[in-house]
């Protein structure tokens, strides 16, 4: 198996990984980590809860939307960019990435993914 399969193997695999810990109208909880001295990007933990626990599942994001992970005391998914809510760019990219759909409200009223600000 080539480096490139094995890569889409694993943002496969992370993509089935996040439909179970973030199922269709489920919420993802952000907390911002840090933020660059140009401001140009941010570090942000995503957060769900399983089975009344809390799960970092910010690797699994940073895998599925092809975004640097950050490893260390403050890791977290790195998003480059200023001047928009990140986070919600960042939910919008995962939701594309898990559901093929965006997070915001369809027609029927239903969202694939909420997210909250910690």
């Amino acid at each position: 198996m080539t480096k490139r399969q094995e890569t889409i193997n694993e943002r496969e695999e992370a993509r089935e990984d996040l439909k179970h810990y973030l199922p269709e109208g489920s919420t993802c909880f952000l907390s911002l980590i840090r933020v660059s001295r140009s401001g140009m990007s941010r570090v942000i933990k995503c957060l769900a809860i399983d089975q009344g626990e809390i799960v970092n599942i910010s690797s699994l994001v940073a895998k599925a939307t092809e975004n640097p992970f950050v490893v260390g005391f403050d890791s977290g998914v790195r998003v480059n960019g200023t001047g928009m809510d990140m986070g919600l760019a960042l939910v919008e990219k995962l939701a594309y990435a898990v559901y093929g759909k965006p997070c915001q409200q369809d027609r029927d009223g239903k969202t694939s993914i909420k997210y909250r600000w910690l």
